[in-house]
C-alpha cells in the first residue's frame, strides 16, 4: 500500500493476551494462547499503530493436516 509502518508501534494479541509489542515477543501464557487458537473461532488482533481505520476478516485453518487433506484430491 505504500503506507510506512513503524515496527515499534505494532501490537499483536491472541485473544486478550498481548504476545508481541514493538517487534518483540512478550511474556505470555503459552497454554492459554494455544487454548485460544484451538477454538473453532478465535481472535487475533494486529494493531499497526498507523491510524484509526480497522478491518475484520475471516480466515481458515492452514495446518499441515488441512494442506495434506486438500492436496490429496488436487494432485
Amino acid at each position: 500500500s505504500g503506507v510506512p509502518v513503524n515496527p515499534e508501534k505494532i501490537k499483536i494479541h491472541i485473544g486478550d493476551q498481548m504476545v508481541c509489542r514493538g517487534a518483540v515477543a512478550c511474556t505470555f501464557d503459552q497454554n492459554a494462547a494455544h487454548e485460544e487458537l484451538s477454538k473453532p473461532e478465535c481472535r487475533v488482533s494486529v494493531q499497526l499503530g498507523t491510524g484509526k481505520a480497522s478491518i475484520d476478516f475471516l480466515t481458515t485453518d492452514l495446518s499441515a493436516e488441512y494442506v495434506r487433506v486438500n492436496a490429496e484430491y488436487s494432485t
